[in-house]
């Protein structure tokens, strides 16, 4: 009995972070959900911009320079699923071997983010705990949120190299890396993309 209260107390608790609709509803409202168009870049940033605008205060923010890379994704959900934006918590976990200065560097990072149209040519990346992937990310400059298309991620990780780190505390790498290897790795694509977990 207690094994099936903590599957079904789980079940409930993953559901509810991921903003999953399993009601029943008539075959009609399905098929208009299925003709409802991809979404775009522009509109996401919209809905983060606005969000921010309203929610820029109080001990929870919606972003962190520092990581805690599950904890602040999960603070979008209420706000997604207010808006009607279908977003999917992901979970990259796992090895990879990056090329630094012709050899080969193991790195292991486990980072959480959320996607629109996963798996799809027109993914989208919404992750409020990017910076902590760049040194002294915060004077940098760097926008609070990322969103921008997955195919995309590398052109905003090469424009930051300079500070580019894959390890949180001590990288002797900083600055070493290549930002397109770097930027698959954190988000589970390309030859990464067995490490990515889709949490819906």
């Amino acid at each position: 009995m207690r094994i099936l209260l903590l599957i079904a107390t789980s079940s409930m608790f993953l559901n509810a972070c991921t903003g999953v609709n399993k009601s029943g509803g008539d075959s009609s409202a399905a098929s208009a959900d299925s003709e409802k168009p991809a979404l775009t870049v522009e509109s996401v940033r919209r809905f983060v911009a606005k969000t921010l605008s309203i929610k820029n205060d109080g001990p929870q923010k919606l972003y962190s320079f520092e990581g805690f890379c599950l904890d602040v994704s999960g603070l979008w959900f209420p706000h997604l699923k207010a808006s009607g934006l279908k977003g999917v918590m992901q979970q990259t976990s796992g090895v990879g071997y990056l090329d630094v200065d012709g050899q080969q560097v193991q790195r292991s990072p486990t980072h959480f983010f959320i996607a629109f149209n996963p798996n799809t040519p027109e993914e989208i990346i919404l992750d409020p705990t990017y910076a902590q992937f760049f040194l002294d990310s915060e004077k940098a400059g760097l926008q609070k949120v990322l969103v921008e298309k997955t195919s995309e991620i590398h052109r905003v990780y090469s424009r930051y190299a300079k500070t580019l780190r894959v390890e949180t505390v001590g990288d002797e790498l900083t600055g070493k890396y290549n930002a397109k290897q770097v930027s698959e790795l954190i988000y589970s694509t390309g030859k990464f993309k067995a490490n990515r977990t889709s949490l819906d």
